[in-house]
Order: structure tokens, then sequence, then C-alpha cells
């Protein structure tokens, strides 16, 4: 009874979600919620500005590189598996540079110099 009662609640838990309504648009959705961010914000809110707004840029930094090195590994993987190991090589060193290219603006944006540009003057 148990693994029939269970069979059915996951039938109707997977029926349920395939027929949910589609996740909002990025720009509708709410800031993320949890632990992690809440702490962050509280203490970026607590610091004077620059260096909470360099708490948060740093940290979205060690997020992005993480995500950087996990994603190369997996497409090298995968494109090795594809019988491409000289692709996969290739890709890796362009990722990998890619990322060291990007290293002086963001730590521009952490030290809180970085940033957008300027409007230019209308004539």
């Amino acid at each position: 009874m148990k693994c029939s009662s269970f069979f059915t609640a996951s039938i109707a838990l997977l029926a349920g979600a395939a027929t949910a309504a589609p996740a909002a648009p990025l720009s509708v959705r709410e800031p993320p919620s949890g632990v992690l961010p809440g702490l962050l914000n509280g203490l970026a809110k607590v610091l004077p500005a620059p260096l909470g707004n360099g708490l948060l840029n740093g940290v979205g930094e060690v997020f992005k590189g993480g995500d950087a090195l996990l994603n190369n590994i997996v497409d090298a993987a995968e494109t090795t598996l594809k019988g491409r190991p000289d692709k996969a090589i290739t890709n890796a060193i362009q990722n990998g540079l890619g990322l060291l290219s990007s290293l002086p603006k963001d730590a521009a944006n952490i030290a809180g110099i970085g940033g957008k540009k300027p409007a230019s003057p209308k004539e």
C-alpha cells in the first residue's frame, strides 16, 4: 500500500508540475531570497555605501568565476567526448583568456572606480 500511494503521489506531482504556469520573465521576478543574500544585503546596508557595494560586487565575482570554471570543465569534457579534443583545448583557452581579460574591469567595479561610462554631453 505504501508503494502504491507513493507512486500515485509522484504521478500527481509530475502532472501538476507539467501543467504549472511558466516562470515569470527575469525583469518581473523578485530578487533572490535566502540566508546568504539576506546576510550580504544586511551587511551591505550597515557598511558605508562604497564598502557595501564592493562587498556585493566581490561576492558576485567569486560566483562568476566559479560558474565559468564549472562551465569550462563541462564544455571541455563534452567536446572531448564528441571526439574533438583539439576544439576542447582551444575553447578552454579562449574562455580562460576571456575571463582573465575581464579581471581589470571586475577589480575596478569591486573597488568602486568602474561601472558605467558617464553620459556624453549632447550638443
